[in-house]
């Protein structure tokens, strides 16, 4: 009788493991909780709470729709915290740890000891089932768990088990506890549990729900070795929001539902986003250029190597370009090619094109033969300006070609040096610039003269660019940089120092030429300051005039500061970290570096959006996501360029309406939306999304 028995439960046993063997047929993947601090490689089981009150209404409405469902409370409870915790960035194949301890209930009666049952389910961004749907699966899986209880966790866990350097392997690292008010212990939680508090104290975040008369308690227990106080909060205010939206509309999709409390996304979507109520005029870049020209035009504009130009001379010479484009039909819009080495006649043959009411199409011989056919052939620009030295290097074209070198612009001397009449207007194309073509093939952005205009007015309350700043045209013309180094010094009457290739990659040589002009405003992406910063290094603190440093192109890490900080402080000159694309003209972030930056720990920050700009980061369904959530950026406003050239069906994709979750936000305003990639971001370095 004895052999039976045990034979019996050996069999049971075995059904009970092949069913968790079904369930888990790979290891888990824990859940990517957003952690304020770095796990420590020995944990020091140090616990936190803080709790969240829902008043009688809040829990009378989980009760009626927990009823008209016909599935417990904790079924309900789970399906909020999964679509919370998917929201997070949780693996398709989410595990939670669940113990329910109800009384008075015909689908939980009550048990003297409850289990803690891993809970396993698939999720995907696809997905439209709706909260009623999503209940009644949970329910299902729930009851099937309860009914293979006694295979031992801990057995279960030693194979399927994510390993964690701190832990071990561990099957799950949050758990929803639920119970009524006179089922828990001194310390809130249901009681009492099997395995003891073991499984419960190595979990990231376990949330017990208590029902009661008043209303409903979340109490978030927290691992305080790596989240702090807020963060927590946080989570049980978006699950209280989730819950809502389930029980106003249990047929919505549930991975649609809001999941912002109220103030987050007042602060978030509005404050975050207020937009600047003067934009600037429908002006031109190049009638700024000569309004500068009239109040200063003997100030030094340009200086190459000995050369140099004042804004006279340089508006005269740019004038008899513009002419003789004119006559070459270059108009509003016509496209004109550049390839043209670092000189004067670089910034002569870009205002040139403009003045001619064009839009210049720059091309780097750095780039790859095959990249600047593909950008010649694309653009199909009418006009070329280049070099005699230059031309041979270029990929066969059918263009007029025009040589700016000495002898052929003793041509222009014959045409007018008075300013020209454009005919073009602030929504005509400025310039075209290729992307690098990282997430795919390169395209060309088509950016108005408005979109660079408005850059500088929206950004000068924070820099103050004047006629006594100098510039250095560092970077590639190819490169967007470019356009805020050129422009920000020509519109506000500053000085243009033109790097010569050869010193543009000498940090050495670079760092003299800083010193020796007083340049007083730096623009690096981080890859070029990190060899100028070894050059500083390796000579005595030089006199520099430097007001601003400003960085952008790439992801900053504030580590690398250190050194310059410890040498030059971070007020003189001020670090910028500016985030970017070429589809936004150039900067959409802006962010002051400083020494309590590098003290925190935090990697690249980007800051907060140019006034006239928007900056929301989204979920893959349109929703906000709360701070320290990963998303896709999407960035609105008058940056945003006009669309891809020749490029009808990719501008349709990437430009498209505004998610409904937006257009109910700011309904006052049309938005679109440029999509780019699908990176994640959480307020960083990359963008996936663009509004206009």
């Amino acid at each position: 009788m004895n052999d039976q028995m045990t034979d019996g439960r050996a069999n049971s046993l075995d059904i009970h493991r092949d069913f968790w063997r079904r369930q888990f047929s790979r290891q888990v993947d824990l859940v990517l909780l957003p952690f304020d601090k770095p796990r420590p490689p020995v944990p020091s089981y140090l616990r936190e709470t803080v709790d969240l009150a829902l008043d009688r209404s809040f829990g009378d409405g989980l009760e009626e729709l927990r009823s008209r469902l016909g599935v417990p409370l904790a079924t309900v409870l789970l399906v909020a915290l999964k679509t919370v915790l998917f929201r997070y960035a949780g693996p398709d194949t989410l595990v939670v740890g669940v113990t329910v301890q109800e009384e008075n209930s015909p689908h939980e009666p009550s048990a003297a000891a409850p289990d803690l049952l891993p809970i396993q389910t698939h999720w995907t961004w696809q997905s439209d089932l709706s909260g009623e749907a999503v209940a009644r699966i949970f329910a299902e899986r729930m009851s099937d768990a309860r009914a293979h209880a006694a295979y031992p966790l801990r057995e279960l866990q030693s194979w399927a088990g994510a390993q964690d350097a701190a832990f071990g392997a561990r099957l799950f690292n949050v758990a929803l506890c639920v119970a009524t008010a006179t089922n828990v212990d001194s310390a809130g939680w249901p009681m009492p549990h099997p395995d003891g508090n073991e499984f419960l104290t190595q979990c990231d975040v376990v949330i017990t729900a208590v029902s009661n008369a008043a209303g409903l308690m979340l109490k978030g227990d927290f691992d305080a070795d790596v989240f702090e106080a807020p963060t927590i909060r946080r989570l049980l205010g978006h699950l209280g929001t989730i819950l809502q939206g389930i029980m106003r509309c249990p047929a919505a999709p549930v991975l649609r539902l809001p999941m912002l409390t109220p103030s987050e996304e007042q602060q978030l979507v509005v404050e975050r986003n207020v937009r600047k109520a003067n934009f600037p005029p429908a002006t031109l870049l190049h009638s700024m250029f000569e309004a500068q020209v009239e109040r200063t035009p003997e100030a030094v504009a340009l200086i190459c190597d000995d050369q140099s130009l004042t804004y006279r001379e340089l508006n005269r010479r740019a004038n008899r370009l513009a002419h003789a484009l004119r006559e070459r039909n270059v108009g509003p819009d016509t496209i004109v090619g550049i390839c043209i080495d670092r000189s004067l006649e670089l910034v002569i043959a870009l205002l040139g094109i403009l003045k001619a009411g064009g839009a210049y199409l720059p091309i780097d011989l750095a780039y790859p033969r095959e990249r600047l056919a593909f950008m010649l052939e694309d653009a199909n620009a009418p006009v070329l300006l280049t070099q005699s030295k230059l031309a041979a290097d270029l990929p066969a074209y059918q263009a007029k070609v025009l040589c700016l070198d000495d002898a052929e612009l003793a041509a222009f001397d014959a045409y007018s040096t008075s300013n020209p009449e454009s005919g073009a207007a602030a929504e005509n194309l400025a310039y075209v610039i290729f992307t690098s073509g990282s997430t795919g093939q390169s395209k060309g952005a088509l950016v108005t003269h408005y979109n660079v205009v408005r850059l500088f007015d929206a950004t000068q309350d924070w820099y103050g660019f004047n006629e006594r700043d100098v510039w250095t045209l560092f970077h590639s013309y190819a490169f967007d940089f470019s356009v805020w180094e050129l422009w920000g010094a020509l519109l506000y009457g500053g000085r243009v120092v033109i790097v010569p290739y050869w010193a543009s990659r000498s940090p050495q040589d670079f760092r003299e030429l800083l010193v020796r002009e007083r340049v007083t405003v730096l623009n690096q992406t981080p890859s070029a300051f990190r060899q100028l910063l070894q050059a500083e290094l390796a000579q005595p603190k030089a006199d520099l005039a430097l007001r601003y440093l400003i960085f952008g192109g790439e992801a900053l890490e504030l580590q690398s500061l250190r050194p310059w900080f410890e040498r030059y402080g971070d007020e003189k000159p001020l670090l910028v970290n500016m985030y970017g694309i070429t589809e936004t003209t150039v900067h959409v972030t802006y962010r002051p570096i400083r020494w309590d930056d590098l003290r925190s720990g935090q990697g690249s920050v980007i800051g907060v959006p140019i006034p006239d700009l928007q900056v929301y980061v989204l979920d893959p369904n349109g929703n906000p996501v709360p701070v320290g959530v990963p998303g896709e950026m999407y960035v609105g406003g008058a940056g945003v360029a006009r669309g891809y050239l020749n490029r009808p069906e990719l501008t349709a994709q990437r430009f498209i309406a505004d998610p409904s979750t937006l257009a109910r936000r700011q309904s006052s305003t049309a938005l679109a939306i440029w999509h780019v990639a699908s990176r994640t971001v959480t307020l960083s370095t990359s963008a996936a999304s663009i509004i206009r």
